[in-house]
């Protein structure tokens, strides 16, 4: 595929940048046992790590903090158990919290990716989620030196696959939709978004998936493949 000339690049941050060492199954995993729940308490815990996820996505467009958007989807998970217990969603969270976040790492090759597109490009940070949340996660991996422009959609009250998103991002980074081109892992929220406020789009598919619904103007298996495209 052929990219029209761009003078800036926007990125999703998670699943796109980074991703965490520690499953979403085995940190539930590892909350049961810090809490002495059965391991069966969730049900099975793959279905339960899926609709966690499923979850987040739901619910993190209604404006919780961090600490209240995971409890509400713990809780959410444990109500789908016909067991209703803040207590007990509140120590699970804690836990889960504590186990997962420290794994949270740039995938291969993005932290060089980043460094050498800064020398070409504006560069863009555009993420759904809270401020508390992704704020921390943006300190943690160290990256918030390469970008020109961050929006985090808790912070501004739009979220993906909202085009005014995109469209405050380049604001801040100065460039029209037409210079620019989103890369992000999800085709709902981040390829028809970006493409909705008129950006070209880089689909980053490590599943091999098909593009259902959405057509991105590039597709890459890793982030660090765009270096061949970009530079």
């Amino acid at each position: 595929m052929t990219l029209h000339p761009v003078r800036a690049v926007v990125f999703d941050l998670d699943g796109t940048l980074c991703d965490y060492t520690t499953t979403v199954r085995d940190a539930l995993a590892q909350a049961l046992r810090r809490t002495g729940q059965p391991a069966d308490r969730l049900g099975d815990l793959d279905a339960a790590a899926a609709r966690y996820d499923d979850l987040w996505e739901e619910i993190s467009i209604d404006g919780h903090r961090a600490g209240s958007l995971r409890e509400a989807i713990m809780a959410r998970l444990l109500e789908e158990r016909e067991i209703s217990d803040p207590r007990l969603a509140s120590e699970l969270t804690a836990h889960y919290t504590q186990i997962r976040f420290p794994s949270l790492r740039l995938f291969p090759g993005v932290l060089e990716l980043l460094r050498d597109l800064q020398v070409r490009y504006s560069l863009g940070l555009l993420t759904n989620g809270p401020s508390d949340m992704q704020r921390p996660k943006i300190a943690h991996l160290q990256i918030e030196p390469f970008f020109d422009a961050i929006v985090i959609s808790g912070e501004v009250g739009v979220h993906k696959p909202d085009p005014v998103a995109f469209e405050l991002v380049l604001d801040r980074l100065d460039r029209p939709a037409g210079e620019a081109i989103y890369i992000g892992n999800s085709l709902p929220t981040d390829i028809a978004g970006a493409k909705a406020a008129g950006l070209q789009a880089a689909w980053v598919n490590r599943d091999g998936r098909t593009a259902d619904g959405a057509a991105p103007d590039l597709v890459v298996e890793q982030t660090v493949d765009l270096r061949e495209v970009l530079l």
